[in-house]
C-alpha cells in the first residue's frame, strides 16, 4: 500500500509553524501546537522543518525527557547540552562547559533558577553566532517537572533570538508542567479534525486509486467522532487491506464487508495510543474492555440491567466499578440518556472483539435475563422488556430451553410492530431452542414468515428453511405420536404451505434453490418429499429459474436410439405444474432438444433487435 505524501488538510497549520520556524532575530517567537492522538501533530513538524531546511534554516530537535538525568532542571540541560554539541563553532567548548560547570555548583534544590539562567544565556548566544530553531515534540510525555523547568525558562529566562515550535495533547487536569508550557508560549495553535473532503482525500492519498463513496462512508461512520483522526482513518484503512476487504471494480476501491467489520488496528501499543488519552491501559484493564465489546455485540446493556444484578457481588462490583467506570471517565463508552451503554467508536468495538479475553459472555446475559425471570416469571419478563431476547440468545445453553422458549417467544409478539427485526431474531433464537415435533413449531413457523414477508426480510425468511424441513420431516420421523406435547402425524398443512412459499420466494430472490434441485421426483429423504408434498411450488419454482442459470438443473435421461421423444412427457412434473400454475409462459419450458424452447428465444431475440433498430433510428442525424 503506498503511503502518502504531505499532510492532507493541514496547509494553514504547516503555514503557521513554518512562519514560526522562520522568526529567527529578535521578532523569535514560541509556538505551542495541540492535538489529541493520531491527529498529526509530527507529521505536521516535519513537513514545516523540511519548508524551513530547504530556505537555509537550522532546526534542531530538544529532547529532555528520554535522559538519564533526575526529572526537572537537570534533564533540561541534558537537552540544551546536546543541541549545544550540534552547534560547531569556535566558542562551542565554552557554551558546554559553562552549562556542566553550573549544575556541578548548583546541584541543589535552590540551585535551578541559576542553571535555568545559564540555560538561556548560551542558547542565546549560541543563536546570536548560527541562528537556529528549536523544536520539541511529545511534551506530554515529560515528567511533570521537566515541563515546569521549561516553562519557567520560557517565562523568565527565555534565549533571545531562539525559536520555538512545542507539540503536545492537549493539558488534563492535574498535568501541572504541560498547562505552564500553555502559559509560556506565544501562541497555541489547535488541530481541528480534517473535514469529510479532507478524509476522502486521505484514502484516496492512503490507496493510491479512486474509491467509491461508500467506502468512505463507512469508514467514517466506523470511527465516530475519530473520524477527523487522520491516524485513526489510515489504522482502518491498514487493518482493511491486511484481511483483503478491499475490491476493484471499473478503476474504483470498493469495500467487501459490512460496515460492522471495520475495525482498528489490533496492534495493543498502536491501539492504546490512539484511543486511551490518559495513558496506556493495562493488562487488565484492556482484557476487561474486550470483554464489554463482545457483551455488547450480542444485546444491548443499560446501567439498569447491572444494578439489578446482586447488590454487591463480585459481578456487579466488577462491572460497574472497576470496568465501566474508568471506561466512560475515558471517554470510550457513552451512556445516553436511557441509560444505554455503547462505544464511542465502533471501529474500536470491533477492534476490542478481535483481542482475546478470559471472560465469558454467556454468563453476564444468563444473569441479566434471570434477574427479571426469577421475580416477574418468563412471559411476562419477554413482553414487558423485549430487548431481553437478545440476552437470552446471547446467554446460550447458560439458560434452560423451556424458559428461554417463554421469554423469546413472549418478546417476539410484543415487539412485531415497534422493532420487527429484533421480533425476527426472537423467532429465530425460539426455533433454534424448540424441537421439530413441538405443537408449537408450526405457529412460531407462520408468525416468523409472515413477519418476514410483511417487511421483505429475505434473509431472515430464508433461516426458516432448516426449522421449517425439520418440522415438515417430523411426522415421517420415528417417534411416539401420542407423546404429550408432539405434532400430530399430519401437521398445519396451511400453515406450512404458506411458510415454505414464503421460504421459496426468499430462496429465488437470494439465488438459493432447495437442497434436493429443480425436480419434484428427485429423492432426497424424508424431508424433501414432505416439502414437496405441501409446498410442490418449491420444485415449480425451481424449474422456473433453471434454465436461466440460477440454479443447477437436472440432467433428463438420454433417448434411445436418438430418436425424439414425446417433449410433454420429457418434461418434469414440476414443469407441468408451473405451467399450469403460469399459463402464460406455457411452451417456455419445453426440453432443450426441442423446438419449443428454441420458440420463445427468437421471440426474444426479434424483440431486441426490434428496439435495437428503433434506438438506432432515433440516434440517426436529421436529413439523412
Amino acid at each position: 500500500m503506498p503511503k502518502c505524501g504531505p499532510v492532507v488538510g493541514r496547509d494553514s497549520e504547516i503555514r503557521e509553524v513554518t512562519g514560526t520556524l522562520l522568526s529567527t532575530g529578535a521578532s523569535a517567537r514560541t509556538l505551542l501546537l495541540v492535538g489529541g492522538a493520531g491527529t498529526g501533530k509530527t507529521a505536521v513538524l516535519e513537513q514545516a522543518r523540511r519548508t524551513v531546511v530547504g530556505q537555509g534554516v537550522r532546526v534542531l530537535r530538544l529532547r529532555c525527557h528520554d535522559g538519564a538525568s533526575p526529572p526537572g532542571a537537570a534533564a533540561l540541560a541534558d537537552g540544551v547540552h546536546q543541541v549545544l554539541t550540534t552547534v560547531h563553532d569556535r566558542w562551542s567548548p565554552a557554551r558546554t562547559g559553562a552549562v556542566r560547570r553550573t549544575r556541578l555548583r548548583n546541584s541543589g534544590r535552590g540551585g535551578e533558577l541559576t542553571l535555568l539562567s545559564t540555560l538561556g544565556e548560551v542558547l542565546g548566544d549560541a543563536a546570536r553566532h548560527l541562528p537556529f530553531a528549536l523544536m520539541i515534540d511529545d511534551v506530554e510525555r515529560m515528567p511533570s517537572p521537566t515541563a515546569s523547568a521549561l516553562g519557567l525558562l520560557l517565562r523568565v529566562f527565555r534565549p533571545v533570538g531562539v525559536p520555538m515550535v512545542l507539540a503536545g495533547r492537549p493539558a488534563h487536569p492535574g498535568d501541572e508542567g504541560v498547562r505552564q508550557l500553555t502559559v509560556a508560549a506565544d501562541r497555541l495553535l489547535e488541530l481541528p479534525p480534517l473535514r469529510p473532503a479532507d478524509v476522502e482525500a486521505l484514502v484516496v492519498r492512503r490507496l493510491g486509486r479512486p474509491v467509491e463513496p461508500a467506502l468512505v462512508t463507512a469508514v467514517v461512520r466506523a470511527l465516530g467522532p475519530m473520524a477527523g483522526t487522520p491516524e485513526a482513518v489510515l489504522s482502518v484503512l491498514d487493518s482493511m487491506a491486511e484481511r483483503g476487504d478491499f475490491l476493484e471494480l471499473d478503476g474504483h476501491v470498493c469495500l467487501t464487508e459490512p460496515e460492522q467489520a471495520l475495525r482498528l488496528t489490533t496492534d495493543v501499543a498502536r491501539l492504546s495510543r490512539l484511543c486511551w488519552p490518559a495513558g496506556p491501559p493495562g493488562a487488565a484493564a484492556l482484557d476487561a474492555a474486550a470483554a464489554v465489546a463482545r457483551n455488547l455485540e450480542h444485546a444491548e446493556i443499560r446501567l439498569d440491567d447491572l444494578h439489578r444484578l446482586k447488590p454487591g457481588g463480585p459481578r456487579r462490583a466488577g462491572l460497574v466499578d472497576r470496568t465501566l467506570t474508568p471506561l466512560v471517565a475515558d471517554g470510550i463508552l457513552t451512556v445516553d440518556e436511557d441509560r444505554r451503554i455503547a462505544f464511542a467508536v465502533p471501529a474500536l468495538a470491533a477492534a476490542l472483539r478481535a483481542l482475546p479475553t478470559r471472560h465469558a459472555v454467556s454468563s453476564l446475559h444468563a444473569l441479566i435475563t434471570r434477574s427479571l425471570t426469577d421475580r416477574l416469571g418468563a412471559e411476562t419478563a419477554g413482553g414487558g422488556c423485549p430487548r431481553l431476547a437478545d440476552h437470552v440468545a446471547a446467554a446460550g445453553p447458560e439458560l434452560d430451553d423451556a424458559l428461554a422458549v417463554d421469554v423469546l417467544l413472549a418478546a417476539a409478539r410484543t415487539d412485531a410492530r415497534s422493532d420487527w427485526s429484533r421480533s425476527v431474531r426472537a423467532y429465530s433464537s425460539a426455533l433454534r431452542r424448540l424441537p421439530p415435533h413441538d405443537r408449537r413449531t408450526p405457529g412460531v413457523l407462520r408468525e416468523s414468515a409472515e413477519l418476514s414477508l410483511r417487511h421483505a426480510d429475505h434473509p431472515g425468511a430464508l433461516a426458516l428453511g432448516e426449522p421449517l424441513f425439520a418440522c415438515l420431516a417430523a411426522p415421517f420421523a420415528e417417534q411416539d405420536r401420542e407423546r404429550p406435547g408432539c405434532i400430530p402425524a399430519v401437521p398445519d398443512r396451511d400453515g406450512l404451505e404458506h411458510v415454505a412459499g414464503v421460504w421459496a420466494l426468499a430462496a429465488l430472490h437470494e439465488h438459493r434453490l432447495p437442497p434436493w434441485g429443480v425436480d419434484a421426483d428427485v429423492d432426497a429423504g424424508p424431508g424433501s418429499r414432505a416439502a414437496v408434498e405441501y409446498a410442490p411450488a418449491l420444485a415449480g419454482f425451481g424449474a422456473l429459474v433453471g434454465p436461466y442459470g440460477l440454479g443447477p438443473v437436472t440432467p433428463r435421461p438420454g433417448r434411445p436410439g436418438g430418436t425424439r421423444g414425446n417433449a410433454a412427457a420429457d418434461r418434469p412434473a414440476a414443469v407441468g405444474d408451473v405451467e399450469t400454475r403460469f399459463p402464460r409462459h406455457r411452451g417456455a419450458f419445453a426440453p432443450s432438444g426441442g423446438r419449443r424452447d428454441r420458440e420463445p428465444c427468437r421471440s426474444v431475440q426479434g424483440e431486441r433487435a426490434g428496439r435495437s433498430r428503433q434506438v438506432s433510428l432515433g440516434r440517426r442525424a436529421p436529413g439523412s
